[in-house]
């Protein structure tokens, strides 16, 4: 079976990936649906967190989880209508400069890396822990190098402060100057698995979903299966 997507939410990371973003944004959603049709598929990585919820994107703990908690909550609220993507990123914008101030409490993450080694990292005091499975996170940022969708390997960044937030929303998309900073600066780990403990009220979101209180202390993920998606490269 063949799985299609249309980009229908706020940030459309896959669908950036798999090139169904602009023609739907360029061309409309019937010409991305004949395309569909006639389009060939490649395989994508599904990963398991906890056992029980799909990762396709990517995962997050800490800042950026917790401005898409505080935009869902807004969301839920009726402060924004949910209905227009401008609306939504100026107010991801808005969440930005209101929680920029936020770190990971003590916590660590356990990868086990290619080669079947296990390695300790601590995270405390950290910006961020972005764990990614595709070329692009948080509406088209990639702070990822070398990432590839059908490898069964995720990448993993630890991002320490705002300037390296920054550097990873802003910079990875940059000719050489985003090949540099990811090389130097804001390197990737590469996991065949990886065990998070963190605070149990933390922050989390997966592809772009909030999951905050719903993971505990410990979160887990790992491989599960192979699709194969529609894309139009």
């Amino acid at each position: 079976m063949k799985i299609g997507v249309i980009p229908l939410g706020t940030g459309n990371d896959l669908a950036r990936v798999l090139n169904l973003y602009k023609p739907f944004i360029n061309k409309g959603l019937l010409f991305l649906v004949r395309s569909l049709i006639m389009a060939s598929a490649q395989p994508l990585d599904v990963w398991k967190v906890n056992g029980k919820f799909a990762l396709a994107n990517y995962f997050s703990s800490g800042i950026d989880a917790r401005i898409a908690h505080d935009f869902n909550k807004a969301r839920s609220q009726g402060e924004i209508s949910g209905r227009s993507v401008l609306a939504n990123k100026l107010h991801y914008v808005k969440r930005f400069f209101t929680d920029r101030h936020y770190f990971l409490s003590k916590g660590s993450v356990t990868i086990i890396n290619p080669e079947g080694l296990s390695k300790n990292y601590n995270v405390s005091g950290y910006r961020t822990v972005i764990i990614g499975n595709i070329p692009s996170f948080a509406s088209g940022a990639n702070p990822f190098l070398n990432s590839k969708m059908s490898d069964q390997l995720l990448e993993v960044v630890f991002v320490p402060n705002l300037f390296a937030f920054l550097g990873a929303i802003l910079l990875g998309n940059i000719p050489i100057i985003g090949f540099l900073y990811k090389t130097y600066f804001l390197k990737s780990i590469k996991a065949k698995s990886i065990l998070l403990e963190l605070n149990p009220s933390e922050f989390h979101q997966l592809d772009g979903e909030d999951l905050t209180q719903k993971l505990g202390s410990k979160i887990s993920i790992e491989y599960g299966m192979q699709v194969q998606i529609l894309s139009l490269r």
